[in-house]
């Protein structure tokens, strides 16, 4: 991809700085974090239970959880929502002897220094020169995208930023598409998979933009290539239909399999904005702006509000963007063109179609590792007075993610620590005494424990335990999704308080249709509440 640039230059002063600069953050944050103690959402605790029903002798990627029809029972649960890449890496510091807040810095850490690496070896073999791969690297370390993954665990978004430049790199050495290097493909393929399910978008809509490059080259043997790397890709979704698709529900099984006008003209252009927007987080810092419910003034209600009101800046940026680079670095310009073109059609089709996957810039970090090399390089030979304005918007934005980290690390210092090592959004102190002195030793025969978040289920080990998040269904939801039958030893449901000041720990109870309403035992822990039946 670089042939045609000449030598690449060697470092200079300023790129070394930048570079030190870079590796300072990286160090703050892991230190941070490693001090404090990383939290999770419920998403990344469901993966630990399946690891934890795992290393008890349950099969591959499931859980066990209560059969509705008689709670007393236990059905396998394959998870198929989730790729189990969030847990298997983690998973091996812990057969390390870590415990799981230390495996989680250590999983963070890593993936973020392997992907820097990466990708300042995948922005050289574009021909970029070091002071623009150091300033991209530093914008992008200093992003509320990376600084937020080291305060939460996001699961497989870490890992799949570790894999990209590392993936695209293998790509460009096998893009011949011999049988040998399709089979390398085709592993690699796998790997992104089971680190984060949208990989395989990724991975499919790399292959295709470097094809689509590939017939416009005058390269023997097109034809070929092609055939092999359809070839290819056909292989592997059946064997992902057969192997995962079929066995459970993902964000894709509740789709409306109709076509939806509205969700084309509402996500259509947001698809291509975001790629833009995901280098600095710029569509975090509007949502939280506009939408949070805290600190956001409220008058945009959904995210495609403010990707569309963004479409006319982004626009006027790709297209002086792609007329500077598509002079400077046409290979790079053309794949980068053709996969964010492919990427955005991807995602649109999934929107259209209904599936349950969010319009958020994280959805397409992938997509703006890529872009991010050629913005920066373009912008770095505008005039000053453009320069300035888009460094002073790149430091407002790099202002906010070191802030809000800062206040995420305050956050974790007042909740509550659990004894493996990771800090609790949920449980207080006062809630987590109270489980370490009452509900942490495996009762005999079949008490459930019913959880607001998965991850307060690691607390647990050996209990029986189903998650009903009430705080994040709508009271609709809660009757109409979770109803259960039978009786257990012992019930036991923990509810956020505010669950039970605004009517939805009721609708929880409600769903244990043999429990009498009148039945409950009542506990207040401050934040949490603790309701029980039976002995």
């Amino acid at each position: 991809m670089s042939r045609g640039y000449g030598a690449i230059p060697a470092t200079t002063p300023v790129a070394t700085a930048l570079y030190v600069v870079t590796g300072l953050i990286v160090l703050a944050y892991s230190i941070g974090i490693a001090v404090v103690g990383p939290s999770m959402y419920a998403d990344q605790g469901t993966g630990f239970l399946v690891l934890e029903a795992m290393k008890r002798g349950g099969p591959f990627n499931t859980v066990p959880i209560p059969d509705p029809a008689d709670i007393s029972r236990d059905l396998n649960f394959f998870v198929a929502w989730w790729s189990p890449g969030q847990y298997l890496v983690p998973g091996f510091f812990l057969a390390l002897g870590f415990d799981l807040g230390q495996a989680i810095t250590l999983t963070v850490t890593l993936c973020s220094v392997a992907g820097l690496v990466g990708l300042h070896l995948l922005y050289r073999s574009w021909g970029f020169p070091p002071l623009s791969i150091a300033l991209t690297l530093l914008v992008l370390a200093g992003s509320r995208l990376f600084s937020h993954q080291f305060a939460y665990y996001g699961g497989g978004e870490i890992i799949l930023f570790a894999l990209t430049p590392w993936f695209l790199l293998l790509l460009f050495r096998m893009r011949e598409f011999t049988p040998g290097q399709a089979l390398c493909v085709f592993a690699a393929i796998a790997v992104l998979t089971v680190a984060k399910l949208s990989g395989l978008v990724l991975a499919v809509a790399s292959i295709a933009a470097l094809q689509i490059v590939d017939l416009r080259s005058g390269r023997p043997g097109k034809m070929r290539r092609l055939v092999t790397a359809g070839v290819m890709l056909a292989v592997f979704g059946i064997a992902f239909k057969i192997l995962w698709l079929s066995r459970g529900e993902t964000p894709t099984s509740h789709s409306l399999a109709v076509f939806s006008p509205e969700r084309l003209l509402t996500h259509a252009i947001p698809s291509f904005i975001a790629g833009f927007t995901s280098i600095l987080s710029i569509g975090d810092f509007m949502t939280a702006a506009l939408m949070h419910p805290k600190y956001g003034v409220g008058f945009i209600e959904t995210r495609a509000s403010f990707y569309l009101l963004l479409a006319i800046p982004v626009g006027f940026l790709a297209f002086f963007v792609g007329r500077q680079i598509s002079r400077s670095h046409p290979a790079y310009f053309q794949f980068a063109a053709a996969l964010t073109v492919i990427f955005a059609l991807i995602m649109t089709a999934v929107f259209i179609r209904g599936g349950e996957v969010s319009l958020e810039d994280r959805h397409y970090r992938q997509i703006g590792l890529v872009l991010a090399i050629g913005v920066v390089h373009a912008v770095l030979d505008w005039r000053p007075a453009f320069k300035l304005a888009i460094g002073g918007l790149a430091l407002i934005l790099l202002a906010y993610s070191a802030t809000t980290f800062a206040a995420k690390l305050q956050r974790h210092i007042a909740s509550a620590k659990s004894s493996q090592g990771f800090r609790h959004m949920v449980l207080s102190p006062q809630a987590m005494d109270f489980i370490r002195k009452n509900l942490t030793t495996p009762p005999k025969g079949t008490s459930l424990l019913v959880v607001p978040s998965a991850e307060i289920g690691l607390e647990f080990p050996g209990r029986r335990i189903v998650e009903i998040p009430a705080n994040f269904r709508t009271h609709d939801d809660l009757r109409t999704r979770y109803s259960y039958r039978g009786r257990v030893d012992r019930l036991g449901v923990l509810v956020q308080t505010e669950d039970v000041e605004n009517g939805k720990a009721a609708l929880v109870l409600a769903a244990f249709k043999d429990y009498p309403l009148n039945g409950w035992t009542v506990t207040p822990l401050g934040n949490t509440t603790y309701y029980s039946q039976g002995q």
